[in-house]
């Protein structure tokens, strides 16, 4: 399930480094029961890794850089989209008993939500764009090697990190697919004294089915998802969704 969360921020800013803030109100609306502590302590774990198993997307709104942070012109928006349909559910009890939501020091008035339909028919060749930049990286003595993703070796760890989630949430192996990457921009994105070095491209998926497209759909590519990264949007006929 997906959500799009609209916030009045016309002459309101954000820091820049907003992933933590966004990641913050999301724990925070689903709440202290034992299902929010075992998502926030542990997640869903494969080969003793954790996957939380949902991501969001970057701010959405016309904005000016100034001093680290962000100063909105219009109203933005962000989304949220969650493997477990529990999450989104919680948020949106959330925002009906809500005005407002907090984003790290700041409240934003909320102008309402729309559930996002991301269940598509099956094509041969599906194309999506990322919404939140996607993390790719292999870990060499406790630090991580970025890589780019106009190599095999990215493609190759892109499909081996799909595959543990896709057995983490269907108890099966990857069936065989193929991906193409086109139009990369790198970006790097702070978050919590950390830099990450991460991409936003255009990608096509070739031979999906539907588990897997809702697994993408739902959980986003790459890693580090609950931190805001690897959401992607589905194209159809060059239009984003």
């Amino acid at each position: 399930m997906r959500i799009r969360i609209k916030l009045e921020t016309i002459n309101k800013s954000i820091s820049i480094n907003y992933h933590s803030l966004i990641q913050g109100f999301i724990y925070n609306v689903i709440g202290r029961d034992e299902f929010s502590t075992a998502l926030h302590n542990v997640g869903s774990r494969f080969e003793n890794r954790p996957f939380k198993l949902f991501t969001f997307s970057e701010l959405f709104g016309k904005a000016k850089y100034s001093n680290q942070k962000l100063l909105f012109t219009n109203d933005a928006y962000f989304e949220v989209t969650a493997f477990n349909d529990t999450i989104i559910e919680r948020i949106i009890a959330f925002l009906e008993e809500n005005e407002y939501i907090s984003l790290g020091k700041e409240m934003y008035k909320v102008n309402g939500y729309d559930i996002i339909n991301d269940l598509y028919k099956v094509e041969e060749e599906m194309k999506f764009k990322t919404i939140s930049p996607v993390i790719c990286n292999l870990t060499e003595n406790k630090k991580p090697i970025y890589l780019d993703p106009n190599t095999p070796r990215y493609k190759e760890v892109l499909l081996m990190n799909l595959a543990k989630k896709y057995y983490l949430c269907y108890h099966e192996n990857l069936p065989e697919i193929d991906l193409r990457i086109d139009n990369v921009i790198e970006k790097k994105v702070y978050f919590r004294k950390v830099f990450y070095i991460c991409n936003h491209f255009d990608i096509t998926f070739y031979n999906l089915n539907e588990d897997l497209l809702k697994l993408i759909q739902r959980v986003g590519i790459g890693s580090k998802n609950s931190m805001g990264f690897g959401m992607l949007k589905y194209e159809k006929k060059n239009i984003f969704i």
